[in-house]
């Protein structure tokens, strides 16, 4: 920091030899200005007086007067004392200051000192070292905009404040949690970041649920922040009748290595039946991710997700899923190499599943390769080879090994038509044991090779038009495949393809299964089109196609999915959106035996003044089973937003199940936001149906103290 105290020597030499009073003084970078200056030569003093302003290169400081001392060098302002550090970026308001030269020290009186991101910072008297401590006596702090005359909705005062301003800490001493000003509980000690952090250490938001089980529920989340690349927050769970639980999350990112881990521990009362059983027992969870890059080209990621027991995650809402993965993946990627390798594992959640049939991959990989096309061949030329290992406590274990090579080429004719066609061939080799837990040991075993041949060719042909009104495009697009049929066998168990649906998204994909125990089966042509307008108001795109099967596939899995003898069943997208308003998109496939709908997917959000909606209709209808039962399921959710003003705003969920004529969900919450606070009053109806999780009421009050403090 400069030395101001030689710069205001300079300006009483100056003032030496300058024989009248002067309104303003500059040398070097300190500027000294008032309505009157005067030398005082005895006392060796400078004096200013009227509209006083003090300024160097990082401080700003104005008064009504102001003496400087030469021979102490200490600077002395009275009177609607403001005094702006540039650097630190942070106000003082006071009625007297004493402070050096250099503008370290500082001895004060009823001072306030304001930080520029938000907060204020109060005391009757102190010493403030500027760059490194500020002593303070009767202290406050509040995030919150504060009116003169007026009580800040929520405060911290001490006896001793000390800010570190080297560290930015506020530390307190003595001190009290105060709302309106009015004393809540007491602190004998704590410390918090100052505003001017951007990652504070500090109580997160916090609630209180009044649930028809547990009864109140509260959590107390405060987070810490240990370096810029590290933190941890921990959350104490408290609950009137199902126990108490220790949430902790931490988080690390280095330049190459990353881990975000979240779990907990506790005594908590089990579930039954959706019923809470008077037994506490230990319970906890883990859900840890790791992200690293060991070297160029490198990439290892992990999962570790456990839970003690069914239903617990959902109890204390840490998770909604039915299934956790843990595992460990390793990828290679230098352009034309990919290498992959993932071992994982499984914990089935759900209620009526068998945890010894959940399988064990250990592993699935793959490798492939780009290579340079000879002449003759052109295109793109790849080949690789991929490998999966799975086993289960009971029930099938299998292996596979796959060799495929593809090839791809692209035509553009002069009028804008492309020509695609592609080759692959792939060979499938699956070992499968069949182990009984019971007998331990092997039952039954059988091997099956495959060999699985496709080629493609394609067409389509953009149409473009532009107007005044905005852009058309039009595309018309076809292919042909070519797949032998009976290339699925019985034998081998569609582990990896068991939720295929055809849609839009893969009518023209050569082999329709993202897996590889089942494939797409026999010759088709897949024929369709689509529709783009890109105008000024809004955006609008359509696609509509189907298949011509030439051969029926047999598999199962295939005929459920919408590919049947003769035509398939069409399949349609929709898209429209008015930016920053309406975003609408629909996904349909109708079946072509009898025109119902077999899928259908609609999504709408809106937004405009405030208020946003969001609507989503699901239905999947698969008709009869092999047990002549019905397998449908159809379930429409939304949600509602509505600023009530400037401060409060009401949501509203709701989720129905329309195919059983049952509500799922239904939640409504109300919240006021201010400058320095958050406060949720929300009401939540579970309708579930998972015996080891309770269903039932809750209300739930939350409150978010918004600022650099706790």
């Amino acid at each position: 920091m400069a030395r101001y105290d030689f710069f205001l020597g300079l300006v009483f030499v100056w003032l030496l030899v300058v024989p009248a009073a002067a309104e303003s003084i500059k040398v070097k970078d300190v500027a000294l200005k008032a309505d009157v200056l005067t030398l005082n030569y005895e006392g060796r003093t400078i004096e200013g007086e009227g509209n006083v302003v003090l300024e160097s290169q990082d401080h700003r400081l104005t008064s009504d007067t102001l003496t400087y001392n030469e021979k102490t060098g200490e600077i002395t302002a009275a009177g609607h004392v403001v005094l702006l550090d540039k650097k630190e970026k942070t106000t003082l308001q006071t009625d007297h200051v004493v402070l050096d030269g250099e503008f370290r020290s500082v001895t004060l009186e009823k001072m306030r000192l304001l930080f520029q991101d938000r907060g204020t910072l109060t005391a009757a008297s102190g010493q403030r070292r500027l760059g490194k401590e500020h002593d303070l006596k009767d202290a406050s702090f509040t995030p919150c905009k504060v009116c003169e005359g007026e009580s800040p909705l929520w405060s911290v005062a001490a006896d001793q404040v000390k800010h570190d301003t080297d560290s930015k800490v506020i530390r307190y001493y003595n001190a009290y949690f105060q709302i309106f000003d009015v004393p809540v509980f007491y602190l004998p000690y704590f410390e918090q970041d100052d505003p001017t952090v951007k990652r504070s250490s500090g109580f997160l938001r916090g609630s209180v649920e009044q649930r028809s089980e547990e009864g109140i529920l509260v959590r107390a989340p405060y987070y810490y922040t240990m370096s810029p690349h590290q933190d941890v927050t921990v959350t104490p769970i408290w609950t009137q009748n199902g126990g108490e639980v220790l949430g902790l999350e931490h988080r690390y990112l280095g330049e190459t290595f990353g881990i975000t881990s979240t779990g907990s521990m506790g005594s908590v009362n089990r579930v039954e039946n959706s019923q809470l059983q008077d037994d506490k027992n230990a319970a906890g969870h883990l859900d840890s991710a790791l992200d690293w890059q060991p070297a160029p080209f490198w990439q290892v990621d992990g999962d570790l997700e456990r839970a003690s027991r069914k239903g617990y995650l959902r109890q204390f809402d840490f998770d909604q899923r039915d299934i956790l993965s843990s595992g460990a993946r390793t990828l290679y990627h230098d352009g034309p190499t990919t290498f992959v390798t993932d071992a994982r594992t499984y914990q089935d959640l759900r209620p009526a599943e068998d945890s010894d049939t959940v399988p064990w991959v250990l592993p699935d990989t793959s490798l492939s390769h780009f290579w340079e096309s000879p002449s003759w061949a052109k295109g793109s030329l790849s080949s690789g080879v991929s490998g999966r290992v799975l086993e289960r406590d009971q029930g099938n274990d299998n292996q596979r090994v796959s060799v495929f090579n593809t090839w791809q080429r692209q035509f553009f004719a002069s009028d804008g038509s492309v020509f695609e066609t592609s080759a692959l061939l792939r060979q499938d080799v699956y070992h499968r044991d069949v182990f009984s837990k019971a007998e331990d040991a092997v039952v039954e075993s059988d091997t099956k090779a495959r060999f699985f041949p496709a080629f493609q060719a394609g067409y389509k042909k953009p149409f473009y038009k532009s107007t005044e009104s905005g852009f058309h495009q039009l595309s018309p697009v076809a292919q042909v495949v070519v797949i032998p049929t009976n290339v699925n066998s019985d034998t081998i168990q569609n582990e990896d393809s068991q939720a295929f649906e055809l849609d839009a998204d893969n009518l023209f994909s050569v082999n329709r299964p993202t897996g590889y125990d089942i494939t797409s089966e026999g010759s088709r042509a897949d024929y369709g089109g689509s529709y783009a307008y890109q105008g000024e108001t809004y955006l609008a795109d359509v696609f509509l196609g189907q298949s011509f099967q030439l051969d029926a596939p047999t598999t199962t899995e295939l005929l459920a999915g919408g590919e049947g003898e003769n035509f398939s069943d069409p399949v349609a997208r929709w898209q429209l959106a008015f930016p920053s308003l309406l975003a609408f998109d629909h996904s349909i496939r109708v079946k072509e035996s009898d025109g119902r709908i077999a899928r259908s997917l609609a999504n709408l959000s809106t937004e405009f003044g405030g208020f946003n909606t969001t609507l989503t209709h699901f239905l999947l209808d698969r008709g009869q089973n092999d047990q002549e039962t019905s397998e449908k399921r159809e379930e429409v959710s939304a949600t509602l937003g509505i600023p009530l003003n400037e401060s409060w705003m009401w949501s509203n969920t709701a989720i129905r199940d329309l195919q059983n004529d049952e509500n799922r969900l239904a939640q409504t919450q109300l919240t006021y936001t201010m400058d320095c606070a958050r406060f949720s009053l929300e009401y939540r109806k579970d309708y579930t149906s998972d015996p080891n999780a309770t269903a039932g009421n809750s209300v739930m009050f939350r409150i978010d103290l918004i600022g650099g403090a706790p």
